[in-house]
């Protein structure tokens, strides 16, 4: 074995010697056959002696010529001796290679820079911070889905008044009467005034206020439910398909319209045809029963408030959705819509139609 590793390292170095230009081709060759095959180098055959001169026979004439037949004798000198042929050990490649490595030296690996990796790795996790912090605290926000006009949880409302804060009705406000105090700002500041000073008689500023706040104004409720019933029976049977025309059910001036503010029936018409009817197929929306009441008639406006039942399959979600939200809406005194506004989404659920 150890002779074996001596011949590998002696190649080796042999090797290293010819790419360097240290020795020539035949150098090389010659060295290599020295070191494979050993030291002992074939003998050369001696030449063959030459053969000593036959003396010419003289032969008298009429003497009979002998014929002396000369056989070839073999050579009898030293045999020369074949060189040993040694067969080269069988080595793997790899380990050739790993001794031609050690011999010349292999290159350290490069040093990981570990100040790089750091920051790579913070700035990821810095990263991942940001992204959780966006979704996890997001406000909430008023906008609803809604079955009868545009989405207003993705549409962002472009008025000067983009948002509004809701007006609770109270529990006084939703009582049903046969006639509606009327909530004009004279009459709320003179009855203020009279629960302070009892001792006042005269009920003459009171009956004016109200007269003025009410002119016009129909303070039956019962008559004022109807008509506002009517009308939104018939604006929701306009939006379960294509054309709509808003000029119907809408002043020329609306307040709000969903997330819409300071709009106009024609900004209403936009909004719907282009993004209602292609979105919500098959809609339907409707008033529950008995859930209509009115908040306030005064300041030339009818003000009410129910319960919208809507379904409708929703196009980009593949789904059907059902919801019921709670509605403010103010009229003007011919009964167009002057405010309309999903002030709270009770219920809103997705069902998947099999197919």
């Amino acid at each position: 074995m150890d002779n074996e590793n001596s011949t590998i390292r002696s190649l080796n170095e042999l090797k290293t010697l010819f790419d360097s230009g240290a020795i020539t081709q035949e150098e090389y060759e010659t060295l290599k056959k020295r070191i494979i095959f050993g030291t002992s180098t074939a003998s050369e055959p001696s030449e063959l002696p030459n053969p000593e001169p036959v003396a010419p026979v003289s032969n008298p004439l009429g003497a009979p010529l002998e014929t002396k037949v000369i056989y070839p004798t073999g050579y009898t000198g030293e045999p020369v001796s074949e060189p040993p042929v040694t067969t080269p050990p069988l080595t793997d490649e790899g380990s050739l290679n790993e001794a031609e490595e050690s011999e010349i030296g292999v290159r350290p690996a490069p040093k990981k820079d570990w100040l790089l990796i750091s920051l790579v790795v913070l700035g990821v996790l810095l990263l991942g911070g940001l992204l959780a912090y966006q979704f996890l605290n997001k406000p909430n926000s008023e906008r609803i889905s809604s079955l009868s006009g545009p989405e207003t949880e993705e549409v962002i409302p472009t008025g000067p008044g983009a948002e509004e804060t809701p007006v609770q009705p109270t529990d006084s406000a939703l009582l049903r009467s046969d006639q509606i105090p009327v909530a004009g700002s004279d009459s709320t500041a003179t009855g203020n005034a009279t629960l302070q000073n009892p001792t006042v008689t005269s009920a003459e500023p009171t009956t004016q206020a109200t007269s003025a706040a009410t002119a016009g104004l129909i303070t039956d409720k019962e008559e004022i439910i109807r008509k506002a019933q009517q009308q939104l029976n018939a604006y929701y049977t306009d939006m379960e398909a294509a054309p709509f025309d808003a000029s119907n059910y809408f002043a020329p001036q609306v307040e709000r319209y969903y997330t819409l503010s300071n709009t106009t029936p024609a900004a209403i018409n936009e909004n719907v045809n282009t993004y209602h009817f292609p979105e919500f197929l098959d809609g339907k929306s409707s008033i529950q029963e008995g859930s209509m009441a009115v908040v306030n008639v005064g300041n030339n406006s009818y003000e009410l408030t129910y319960l919208e039942n809507g379904s409708a399959f929703r196009k980009s979600k593949n789904q059907k959705q059902e919801t019921k939200a709670a509605v403010r809406v103010r009229f003007n005194p011919d009964f167009k819509i002057t405010y309309f506004r999903q002030e709270q989404l009770l219920e809103n659920r997705f069902i998947t139609e099999e197919q």
